[in-house]
């Protein structure tokens, strides 16, 4: 019975071998599936399984990165979770997925967050099986903060391109083929190219750079391509309508999209070369008079006496005197010093405290010369720590104040202008909110930068002057909606406060500045003060008006033309003195203005004056032509005035223009000019078979006109 029924015993061991295989095997796949499901939720990036357009499966940061709770996001449309915008690009790279067409496989798009708070992730997709049909496996990763640099980044760039291009040096930036890959606008103003015929090309291959730095040039671009920066180097440039420019050059290699750059800073040096050139010539003229003069050395003793123990032989080639004379005088450096200068000498000399320090003043050379000296002194004391004697070096700086002041008179301008300016300089952000203000504004309103920028707008100006420039931003920022490549350019005269509350007027004028991409970024405003200039223009409004009302009152006609008589201005009183209109005066004939006799009169005086004015025989500038000339009137009267006439002359003494009076008789009223005479001798001649060629012809034609009427022919 034993042995039938050991069979049995072994089909139950093999039962037995069989259940512990499969428990080993399901422990080892729960252990792996536990193994997963902590990696899943563990991960940093957020798991999702798509099929059918619906969330199937996710992982914990699903919902953190959400905001969604897992009953929420379960079988949710995983559109709902994209941004619209961004919907044809996820959907686009799906279709293309399920063809098998080349796609970006990890990208970024836009998410809404519940709540509809918007965030960035990036994408990294798969095709799987799930659960026996084709389903999508997305890793999202949050890169919100990561896109938020890239855009701080990014508008900081913009900000900057738009600083470099308005800077007052030329800024550009080429690759290591010398090719142009940036230039702004004061690289235009130097090379006279525009920025697209620059960039792009090569600077070699323009032959902007002179024959004669072609090839230190040539070495500086080695270096660069070497990675070095160099500089300061000046080159000579050639511009494009073909004219010499010096300039000095720095660069820099950087870094740009994973590629090294050079970036240089060029500035026209034109002016300071000018100056080089004029203080090397006058340096040449000084170093002939000083060449290898060493400096003055001495020792003098102040205990027990006071004496020069020694001083070098070339104080004789400095002040005139030999050293035996200073030996003999110990106090003959003192009589040396200029008298404006002594009271400084003797201080500096007696106070051991400013020893070390440098101290200038001015020696009387023996031939009555002023010669400029620096001098340093040192004290010495003995091993008992007495002050004993002095050390000191003197050195001729003559040459040194010649080169300054000449430095000071060539960049007078320049410091004027960079550091005296009381123009103010300004940038607003597109809120009207100042990001920088020049330090002349403390100048003219007392305020510092930093206040103002804290100021409310409405602070800054007077009401009716804010309401004012309000209205103006608005109309400007309504065009500029209208059509965004407007590029306004402003100028508007405000009332500004200054911090003693008094005000002042100034003169802005604002204009737009733009990224690299043409969005406005900046306006940049500039203010000049013109409370002076509206104050004159207030009095000479008031000036005119009491001119005008004198003219339009005078009795007396008054009158100005140029050289070819044209009338530039005349008194109203010329139609009160007639009774014609200005147009009547202008169409009549000569002979239906004046009588006969004083046609001829004018005639032949002006006829030798301008003779004389011609062969420069004038003695008295200034003198004047006076003539009684009698004017016919439109009621038929005839009128007697007192005419004068008065060459205007320029600097030089050349007439430009007439000045002519006509006074009335006490029994007559005021005529007007003899310019009518002159204007019908020019534009009449003709009709009696001659042509003027000058005015002494005319005058004569004039005569004989005269004389025709005369005797009736």
């Amino acid at each position: 019975m034993v042995r039938k029924k050991q069979p049995a015993k072994k089909e139950t061991t093999e039962s037995a071998n069989d259940i512990t295989g499969r428990k080993k095997t399901e422990d080892a796949l729960s252990r792996s599936a536990e193994q997963y499901r902590l990696i899943l939720e563990t991960a940093g990036e957020a798991i999702l399984v798509v099929q059918d357009l619906k969330i199937k499966f996710f992982n914990h940061r699903a919902i953190d990165l959400t905001g969604y709770s897992a009953a929420e996001l379960k079988d949710m449309p995983f559109a709902n979770l994209v941004y619209p915008d961004d919907l044809e690009l996820l959907a686009d790279g799906h279709r293309r997925r399920l063809k098998g067409e080349p796609f970006e496989h990890i990208y970024p798009f836009r998410y809404v967050l519940k709540g509809g708070r918007v965030g960035w992730v990036e994408i990294s997709t798969a095709l799987i099986d799930w659960e026996g049909k084709p389903a999508t496996l997305s890793f999202l990763s949050d890169i919100t903060e990561r896109k938020r640099i890239e855009d701080a980044l990014r508008e900081r760039e913009d900000q900057l391109s738009a600083y470099l291009d308005n800077a007052p040096d030329g800024v550009y930036m080429y690759d290591l083929e010398s090719k142009f890959l940036y230039v702004n606008r004061w690289c235009e103003e130097i090379t006279g190219y525009k920025r697209e015929e620059l960039i792009g090309n090569s600077f070699m291959k323009l032959n902007v750079i002179a024959e004669n730095s072609l090839a230190r040039a040539t070495e500086l671009f080695q270096d660069n391509k070497n990675g070095k920066g160099t500089g300061p180097d000046e080159l000579e440039l050639v511009r494009k309508d073909g004219c010499y420019v010096p300039v000095e050059i720095n660069t820099s290699i950087v870094q740009r999209g994973g590629e090294k750059v050079a970036l240089a800073f060029i500035r026209d040096i034109s002016e300071r070369k000018k100056v080089e050139i004029a203080l090397r010539e006058s340096e040449e003229r000084f170093r002939r008079l000083s060449e290898n003069a060493p400096d003055v050395i001495y020792r003098y003793s102040v205990k027990p006496d006071w004496r020069f123990e020694y001083i070098s032989p070339v104080v004789a080639k400095l002040t005139g005197y030999i050293p035996e004379e200073f030996y003999a005088d110990p106090l003959l450096g003192l009589k040396l010093v200029h008298p404006e200068d002594k009271d400084i000498y003797k201080q500096h000399f007696r106070n051991i405290e400013l020893f070390g320090v440098l101290c200038t003043h001015r020696w009387m050379h023996k031939d009555g010369r002023v010669i400029w000296t620096e001098r340093i002194d040192v004290p010495v004391y003995n091993e008992n720590g007495e002050f004993i004697a002095i050390e000191g070096v003197i050195r001729d700086i003559s040459q040194r104040k010649q080169v300054e002041q000449a430095a000071r008179e060539s960049e007078s301008l320049y410091r004027l202008l960079s550091e005296h300016m009381t123009d103010t300089v300004f940038l607003m952000n597109m809120d009207l909110k100042p990001t920088y203000l020049s330090p002349s504004v403390q100048r003219a309103r007392g305020f510092t930068a930093q206040e103002i920028m804290e100021m409310p707008l409405e602070e800054n100006l007077t009401p009716e002057t804010y309401k004012v420039a309000a209205e103006a931003f608005l109309e400007e920022m309504a065009k500029l909606e209208a059509n965004p490549d407007y590029d306004f350019k402003r100028t508007v005269n405000l009332e500004y406060y200054r911090k003693d509350g008094t005000t002042f007027w100034s003169e802005n004028t604002f204009s737009l500045l733009r990224d690299n991409n043409g969005k406005p970024i900046s306006i940049l405003g500039e203010g000049r003060d013109v409370t002076e200039r509206r104050k004159a223009e207030e009095a000479l409004r008031q000036s005119e008006y009491t001119y005008h009302l004198l003219a339009e009152h005078m009795s007396n006609t008054v009158w100005m033309t140029d050289m070819d008589l044209n009338i530039t201005w005349l008194s109203p009183s010329a139609v009160k003195a007639r009774g014609y209109s200005l147009d009547e005066i202008y169409a009549l004939p000569l002979d239906r203005q004046m009588t006969p006799e004083s046609l001829g009169e004018l005639v032949r005086a002006f006829e030798k004056y301008t003779h004389i004015e011609k062969k420069g025989q004038i003695t008295q500038p200034s003198a004047s032509i006076s003539l009684e000339l009698e004017f016919y009137c439109k009621d038929g009267h005839i009128i007697v005035a007192d005419c004068t006439f008065q060459f205007l002359r320029d600097e030089q003494g050349k007439a430009t223009g007439i000045l002519a009076e006509a006074r009335g008789r006490p029994t007559q009223t005021t005529v007007l000019s003899a310019l009518w005479i002159w204007s019908y001798i020019v534009r009449t001649a003709p009709r009696y078979g001659r042509q003027i060629h000058s005015v002494s012809f005319g005058m004569r034609t004039a005569s004989r006109y005269l004389y025709w009427v005369r005797v009736g022919t």
